[in-house]
């Protein structure tokens, strides 16, 4: 074989490598896409997900200007 013909036959097993891992990593991909759309489901579905534990009481003080106690001003 000569070295010309070497060099093609190695370049050609490593795009042929690279290849195979692209499709591993893709097949990885649509794996994880298919657990986050389950798990995404499953929050969306669930009604205490929504629920907001120790925060303001009433309305959200800072949708209307100030901060919830003694009427300090927060921009963010």
């Amino acid at each position: 074989m000569l070295p010309d013909e070497m060099e093609a036959e190695k370049n050609r097993k490593i795009i042929v490598a690279q290849a195979e891992e692209i499709e591993i990593l893709k097949r990885n991909v649509r794996e994880l896409q298919e657990q986050l759309t389950a798990a995404y489901i499953k929050i969306k579905d669930n009604p205490y997900a929504r629920k907001e534990y120790g925060g303001p009481k009433g309305a959200e003080p800072t949708r209307f200007g100030t901060w919830e106690s003694k009427g300090k001003e927060i921009d963010f």
